[in-house]
């Protein structure tokens, strides 16, 4: 033990992070520090949890094929950041931390563990190494919290297996290696570069730090540099002094359990004796499979009308009321209508559906708050410059008492509705097109009664009376599974009447997507049968379209209206010929970040077909999100003028009109389908031509 002024080494003098007169050990790195430990000089990374040395050669990759290369002298450098790991005592300490894309599972050195006074349920590891080589060892099972080595505030929590040695030690760049790359030097100071041995292997299970919050990159096979939650890191290959060759090797991680072996056991003892084999479907496929089979057996028709009951999780409904959270909210919601002006408004809507018998008034008998019930807060949308004022929102994903809310208690289920790019093209095919929006399709769908109770909401046509308890009778559109539940309604009417119009159960079934039908055929005749088959269908269940469009004047029922929407395009039936449907962007004078995603965003192109345009202002928007540019900061004149520049071109292109028929008149037979696609630095982009005789 000596003084500092006393060492006579080249490195005792100051320390390695700070250059302060103390030695590297007794630095104590605080919170919103930047890592300054990029001495070309400095020695590797000393983990707080140091353990054997690797026995794993070169960087580690995970289940990668296993091959070995000899390299040119350079150093590959995969993703190493330093971050803090919470202990048992509720203190930080640091840990040297790797991603590995390639890594189901994240991994922490048994050391590490220790340190950390931290432990879990005990398990069996098996890891399947390079060249078929397995190698197996006790693990535990334990949840951490990580946090940013600068701001403690971002922390996160993920499980992780322990191991003797997660993957072998991080390798040391200089900085002059890195700041031989004009990209990497406003970001240099940031990185940690010195190497050391790696605690925590951080796999896919924890997706949160691949999320890349920056990105600064150079030219192509340029290292570049990340950020995510926890900090920056930079990953690539630099020029190596040495001649050294690195060896790949990579690690493949599962997990055994006892329950896991009693399994395989049953299984290899069914071997032969029993002709069955065990399901190995995911949870997510047998919850679809169960929305699935629960939605077809309580589907049926009362009155003329389709009736279904809710399909709950396995916890079922609320078992709580949450009146008092409702009645809160209502009051909430009063004082901006009033605000807006628009309470008498939301008023008339509420008693419209009174009317058309979609919801019925609560007796005070019939009302019991310590039984289980669930109240839907009413909210409104005013658009005052259309002629629907005001739509009314019934909030199904409101919070109760126990933090969930009605559509936590319910089950999405699979995607019943079709593909929108199947139905524009379908409806662009032909020479005569027909269109049509199913007139309040989620409220034709009649709530099975038991269900009822879990749809009620409260309003009053005054302010000084006393709340009015309602119920919905009809599907809500807030509801999760409300778009499957009416789609599917749509299809059990197409099913039942396939005998005995199948062309237009067909269509119904392929060719609606949520409440919009679209089509087209080669004669007016054909289109007035189809269109007419599919009332007919509709009908059994109560269903209407409001009224038909099309470029047929024989057809269309819009009363001479020239323009309609089908979705996302405005179609000029007149003409045959669609545009996008969205207002001008404008012009701007101050454009910030979060204003030019907003204008991107504004461009709504299904089909994609002014994508060979609209890509140059995706690619100027990743430019915009790589200069590290705050969502609201006024962006550079040069910045602003190019923008500038991408508004007038989006004018342009919301003017430009295409059009509707893709069929020639004289075609004969199938069409020829040619593709075409190519690559660049930048983007990439296909093409489809059909061709005809």
């Amino acid at each position: 033990m000596h003084h500092t002024n006393d060492c006579k080494k080249p490195d005792g003098s100051t320390c390695d992070k700070c250059r302060k007169n103390h030695h590297r050990s007794l630095h104590n790195e605080k919170a919103g520090e930047t890592n300054t430990n990029l001495n070309p000089k400095a020695a590797p990374f000393q983990s707080q949890f140091q353990g054997p040395p690797a026995t794993w050669n070169g960087n580690i990759q995970g289940n990668a094929v296993y091959q070995k290369s000899k390299f040119k002298p350079v150093t590959g450098l995969c993703p190493v950041q330093k971050v803090k790991v919470l202990t048992k005592h509720g203190n930080f300490l640091e840990v040297l931390a790797t991603l590995d894309s390639g890594s189901n599972t994240s991994l922490l050195s048994k050391n590490a563990a220790r340190r950390l006074g931290l432990s879990g349920s005990a398990t069996h590891l098996t890891m399947n190494l390079a060249g078929g080589k397995k190698k197996s060892e006790p693990s535990q099972i334990i949840d951490i919290t990580v946090a940013s080595l600068t701001d403690e505030d971002i922390s996160k929590t993920l499980q992780v297996y322990t191991v003797t040695r997660p993957c072998s030690s991080a390798k040391t760049i200089s900085k002059e290696q890195v700041g031989h790359f004009t990209h990497l030097k406003n970001v240099s100071d940031k990185l940690h570069l010195s190497g050391g041995a790696i605690d925590l292997l951080i796999g896919t299970d924890f997706v949160d730090a691949f999320v890349n919050i920056h990105t600064v990159s150079g030219e192509p096979r340029e290292p570049i540099a990340k950020r995510n939650c926890f900090g920056w890191y930079v990953l690539g290959q630099f020029k190596s002094n040495t001649s050294v060759t690195s060896e790949i090797q990579s690690i493949e991680v599962g997990t055994v359990s006892a329950v896991e072996d009693i399994k395989k056991l049953l299984h290899q003892d069914l071997l032969g004796v029993k002709p069955t084999k065990l399901c190995t479907c995911s949870e997510n496929v047998l919850r679809e499979s169960k929305f699935m089979k629960s939605l077809a057996a309580s589907t049926t028709l009362v009155e003329g009308r389709i009736q279904v009951k809710m399909p709950w999780k396995e916890g079922g409904p609320p078992k709580r009321s949450n009146y008092d959270i409702a009645l809160k909210r209502m009051f909430s919601s009063e004082k901006s209508f009033q605000k807006k002006g628009c309470f008498k408004v939301v008023d008339e809507e509420v008693q419209k559906l009174l009317e058309q018998n979609f919801m019925t008034k609560v007796p005070p008998e019939q009302i019991d708050h310590g039984k289980p019930e669930w109240y839907l807060p009413l909210q409104a949308v005013f658009t005052p410059e259309r002629s629907t004022k005001v739509r009314l929102v019934f909030d199904s994903s409101s919070k109760g008492h126990d933090g969930m809310s009605l559509n936590d208690h319910l089950e999405k289920g699979p995607n019943f509705i079709n593909s929108l790019l199947d139905v524009l093209a379908t409806w662009r095919w032909n020479k005569v097109a027909f269109t049509g929006d199913v007139k309040k399709m989620f409220n034709q769908v009649l709530v099975h009664p038991d269900d009822q109770v879990y749809h009620r909401f409260l309003w009053r046509s005054k302010t000084t009376d006393s709340p009015t308890v309602y119920q919905w009778l009809r599907l809500n559109f807030g509801d999760k599974p409300a778009p499957d539940i009416a789609t599917n309604a749509i299809n059990t009417l197409a099913k039942l009447s396939q005998a005995e119009l199948p062309e237009a159960a067909k269509e119904v079934q392929d060719h609606v997507y949520v409440d919009d039908v679209g089509g087209s055929r080669e004669t007016t005749e054909k289109v007035k049968q189809i269109t007419n088959d599919i009332d007919a269908i509709l009908k059994k269940g109560h269903f209407q379209i409001k009224a038909w469009h099309s470029n047929e004047a024989e057809i269309d029922q819009s009363n001479s209206e020239r323009y309609t929407d089908l979705l996302g395009v405005r179609w000029d039936k007149q003409a045959d010929k669609f545009t996008l449907k969205k207002n001008e962007p404008g012009h701007c004078d101050a454009l910030t970040k979060r204003h030019c995603l907003g204008l991107v965003g504004q461009l709504w192109d299904p089909i994609g077909l002014v994508l060979p345009v609209a890509i140059k202002f995706r690619i100027n928007l990743q430019e915009l999100w790589s200069s590290g540019y705050d969502w609201d900061e006024i962006l550079p004149a040069s910045i602003q003028s190019k923008w500038k520049e991408n508004v007038q071109t989006m004018n342009h292109l919301l003017a430009f009109e295409f059009d509707r028929k893709l069929k020639p008149s004289h075609a004969v037979g199938v069409p020829q389908v040619h593709g075409f696609c190519d690559g660049g630095e930048k983007a990439y982009g296909a093409v489809i031509f059909l061709r005809w005789e």
